[in-house]
């Protein structure tokens, strides 16, 4: 199986979640001293939440282009995947 490797980051901490998008064309990581990132495959960019989301516990990419992260204050806060905007 070939793939090409679209670059490479180091997280400011640990990273607690990691999330593969069905739809195979996004990856998310979610960390204690970073809020997620997560990438567009196709063309290797980079988006981050729009506003600072903190310390991120875990992450799950949705179906319909959100994301959802939950945070050590017990808080979970959804993103739309394409600009990285908080919808709830």
């Amino acid at each position: 199986a070939g793939g090409r490797l679209l670059g490479t980051r180091e997280a400011a901490g640990h990273v607690h979640g990691l999330a593969y998008g069905g739809d195979g064309k996004h990856l998310a990581a979610g960390g204690s001293n970073f809020a997620a990132r997560w990438w567009h495959l196709a063309d290797g960019r980079a988006t981050e939440p729009a506003e600072p989301a903190g310390s991120t516990q875990s992450v799950a990419l949705g179906g319909d282009g959100s994301l959802a992260t939950t945070h050590e204050d017990g808080t979970v806060k959804v993103w739309a995947v394409a600009d990285g905007k908080r919808v709830k």
